[in-house]
């Protein structure tokens, strides 16, 4: 395979781009297409499940319940974070990508509770004083196990994991960016904005794509009685189903091993 020159990367405006800067946007750039080039079948599930998901937006643009109809739009929200934490991880920066996640399911909770109207109302009133905000911090911040993700056990277990690899500042986030090298004469330590191994990349794309696969899930049951209505959507979920169980079963060690 032939190595990607500059103008196979970046577009006339980029290639303008400062040096210091446009060395690590080309590396970037080069990490996002070789990684759905190593790993197709990981993009093209990903790809139906990214259709997936804005179907079933399409499918609820009009609500029949207002409190529902206020959770997509933070359903929505966690989508696009999404969306961003995949490209960062395509490009290979893991940690930005394991914070987004956070972020992601972070959303994705507020608005699989605020579904309860009286949970919505003090949502939107928690800026509006003191007793608002600490009735907002009992329901939404405080033991958040049986506060903000109640009924999604598993989403809060994903939640805490992405917290310590990627958006709390500790050596477990660290560590899979920074390099030791040593020579006769000197020891030199530093840390790569972009790039790690193939297979903590790959560890870390599957495991986006399972976070993402479980949101879309309980999204689904949210609006099931209008989604099951669209049976082109019933066939594409199969379809991502089939994909997804070919991934998790061919890459079963690297599952039991490197994913969160």
């Amino acid at each position: 395979m032939n190595v990607p020159n500059e103008k196979d990367l970046l577009t006339p405006i980029e290639q303008r781009f400062p040096g210091h800067y446009k060395e690590y946007y080309s590396t970037k750039r080069n990490n996002f297409f070789a990684s759905i080039q190593a790993y197709p079948d990981l993009w093209d599930a990903y790809m139906l499940l990214d259709k997936i998901v804005i179907r079933e937006f399409e499918d609820m643009q009009k609500a029949t319940n207002i409190y529902k109809g206020f959770a997509l739009i933070l359903f929505v929200n966690s989508h696009a974070k999404m969306r961003i934490a995949m490209e960062l991880g395509l490009s290979a920066c893991l940690g930005e990508a394991h914070s987004i996640i956070r972020d992601s399911i972070e959303s994705f909770a507020h608005g699989f509770r605020v579904q309860d109207g009286r949970l919505l109302d003090i949502w939107l009133r928690r800026n509006d004083g003191p007793s608002e905000k600490k009735a907002y911090e009992k329901e939404f911040w405080d033991n958040k196990s049986t506060g903000l993700f109640k009924g999604l056990d598993q989403l809060y277990a994903l939640w805490r994991q992405y917290s310590e690899i990627g958006s709390h500042t500790n050596i477990t986030s660290v560590s899979e960016r920074f390099e030791h090298h040593e020579t006769p004469t000197d020891v030199q330590w530093r840390l790569v904005y972009t790039g790690s191994k193939p297979e903590v990349i790959e560890a870390s794309l599957v495991g986006m794509l399972l976070v993402f696969s479980i949101m879309e899930e309980k999204l689904f049951g949210v609006y099931e009685d209008r989604l099951k209505l669209d049976d082109v959507l019933h066939k594409i979920r199969q379809q991502f189903r089939g994909q997804k169980q070919s991934i998790v079963q061919r890459r079963g060690k690297v599952l039991a091993t490197k994913v969160p």
